[in-house]
């Protein structure tokens, strides 16, 4: 097969594998009215519905959406309502009118007032545009999480099942090994095999012992981190159930489209690449400082004015109070012709984070070419050692078969037939874990070019 064919044959090798397997290994079944049994698939779909971190990155985008409102709001007038009342109340006087009380008075005015921003160097604008991409960042940002998320729980899932069934190997390899050993044990009593045979033989029950052991913890341990990714209380019950779930969803897709597809989708250079955009707006919303400010502004003003005395004339007395309303229209230019370096400074610091960002978002491509490389070198490795250790499977089962007929026959030995068993054991156990190194090499490339492999999340 050419390098730059990725999947293509991989389906048919993994359905001779299930196939081959299908006897040795066991799926976990709920049992009538016992805990619920969870797919791979459901087991992600509960952990993205349930995780604190995508509801946090939920939050986030409802608070860019807020921001970008905010930022909306600069294009509209603004307008606002007043009210004042005054009240002067003279305490003395001198001079011409030498009644204190005559100034006393109480005055009340109210108005509406609308101003319009006409021109602000841009400001408005690119400041609206750079919230819309801050609102797609943190977008970005949650389907990092998701995509993450999603590879954590499928890891945890297969370290999980490669467990399962290795313990199961295991345990039928230690039940096979408990029995030869108390066959050996009885022909050693008639001093028909030395006792070396039998120490050989409980050697490989012991080792098969800490084998199952060790399976059988990993199991635990791998449930405990399953059921905190998927939000279930540790205490209650559950039952995984194995599925063809990544099988169902390869891509038929060459090395090359596999990499255009990276750096079109995964979520981690979509990231980078608005991180940059969004500073290149801070960089254009501080060119903005250098221009002027134009305003326009228009006024409804409403006054009342009532004097406790009255006006004095050499007529007589006369109202001095009055109301009054008038509008007023003015146009405003502002201009920050020196403000000490800051709006110098401030885009200069732009400019070098948007170097920065620029320099991170060639990593974050790097990094993704090395990932896809790897993940594609991983799944080829586990996908050939796969067909190696189903050949060692068959080899190995014909091996035990033959050393099962000699000893029926008595040309063969017991030992013979352990070496056989455990030969077995050796093989199913390869198998396990290459069918489970190609599912993980799997999700990893999916991780690695930003595709969904479920169905419900695509």
């Amino acid at each position: 097969m050419k390098r730059n064919n990725v999947l293509r044959y991989f389906v048919p090798g993994l359905l001779a594998v299930l196939l081959t397997v299908q006897g040795a290994w066991g799926t976990e079944h709920a049992p009538g009215g016992g805990p619920p049994a969870y797919t791979l698939r459901d087991c992600v779909e509960m952990a993205l519905e349930r995780s604190p971190r995508i509801q946090a990155a939920e939050d986030a985008i409802r608070k860019a959406d807020a921001d970008v409102g905010m930022a909306r709001s600069g294009f509209f007038p603004k307008v606002k309502a007043y009210a004042t009342s005054r009240t002067l109340q003279g305490l003395s006087s001198t001079g011409y009118y030498s009644d204190s009380d005559y100034d006393d008075q109480s005055a009340t005015s109210q108005g509406l007032q609308l101003t319009q921003a006409l021109f602000a160097g841009l400001t408005i604008f690119n400041g609206y545009q750079r919230a819309v991409l801050a609102r797609e960042y943190v977008a970005a940002e949650r389907e990092e999480a998701v995509a993450g998320l999603t590879l954590e729980v499928q890891s945890v899932f297969l370290e999980r099942l490669r467990a399962v069934e290795q313990a199961k190997v295991y345990k039928a390899h230690l039940d096979s090994l408990e029995v030869n050993g108390r066959a050996l044990e009885a022909m050693f009593a008639q001093r028909l095999v030395p006792y070396s045979d039998v120490l050989d033989v409980q050697a490989e029950i012991s080792n098969a012992r800490q084998k199952l052991s060790e399976a059988e913890n990993s199991v635990a341990v791998k449930t405990i981190e399953l059921k905190g990714l998927m939000q279930v209380p540790f205490e209650q019950e559950a039952v995984f159930v194995a599925d063809a779930w990544d099988a169902a969803y390869m891509p038929e897709l060459t090395l090359e489209q596999i990499r255009s597809h990276a750096f079109e989708n995964k979520p981690g250079i979509l990231l980078a690449r608005l991180a940059v955009q969004v500073v290149q707006k801070d960089r254009d919303v501080a060119m903005g400082t250098f221009a002027p400010r134009v305003n326009l502004t228009l006024s409804y003003n409403k006054l009342d004015m009532n004097y406790d005395d009255p006006g004095r004339s050499l007529a007589g007395d006369y109202d001095r109070d009055y109301t009054k309303e008038y509008g007023v229209g003015m146009l405003s230019v502002e201009w920050d012709l020196f403000t000490g370096g800051r709006d110098y400074h401030q885009l200069q610091r732009v400019k070098h984070e948007i170097s920065r960002l620029q320099n991170n978002l060639k990593d974050q491509e790097s990094m993704a070419y090395t990932e896809i490389e790897k993940s594609y070198a991983s799944f080829q490795e586990a996908r050939s050692r796969a067909r190696h250790a189903l050949a060692f499977l068959k080899s190995s089962r014909e091996n035990l078969a033959v050393a099962q007929a000699r000893l029926d026959k008595s040309m063969g030995t017991l030992p013979e037939l352990v070496l056989a068993r455990s030969k077995v054991q050796d093989a199913e156990s390869s198998l396990v874990a290459s069918h489970i190194d190609c599912q993980k090499a799997l999700a990893n490339l999916n991780y690695a070019m930003g595709r969904r492999t479920s169905s419900l999340l695509q």
